[in-house]
């Protein structure tokens, strides 16, 4: 003699002991928050604040301080070398420029990422 439960779970239309499963909407990929950080990073001239707001707007769940990484890690080194490439190495037009854009950078790696151009 088989019990009741047994029975649905052997003809494989039990749901007992499980919730019903919903679906649960998609959300972004999170391989792609990398790349649209930069996007808008590069279109908001690297303002963090604004950055988040868009990319928070855009349906991923992220932080100032991973929007902070991004462009400390990605966005900065690519633009600076944009801008290096643009002046033909010349880094005191770049920090112009950069300030000019009113991106605020630390000097000390604007100073490494030049170094780094040169060699």
């Amino acid at each position: 003699m088989v019990s009741a439960a047994s029975r649905g779970s052997l003809n494989g239309r039990s749901s007992y002991g499980t919730a019903p499963e919903e679906d649960v909407p998609a959300g972004p990929a999170p391989e792609n928050l990398r790349s649209l950080v930069i996007d808008i990073l590069e279109r908001r001239h690297g303002d963090v604040a604004a950055t988040l707001a868009e990319v928070r707007a855009e349906g991923y769940r992220c932080d100032e301080a991973e929007i902070q990484r991004i462009s400390d890690n990605h966005w900065f080194p690519y633009a600076v070398y944009r801008l290096l490439a643009k002046h033909h190495g010349d880094g005191e037009l770049v920090a112009q420029e950069l300030n000019a854009q009113g991106i605020v950078y630390d000097q000390v790696t604007l100073d490494a990422l030049v170094q780094s151009w040169r060699v």
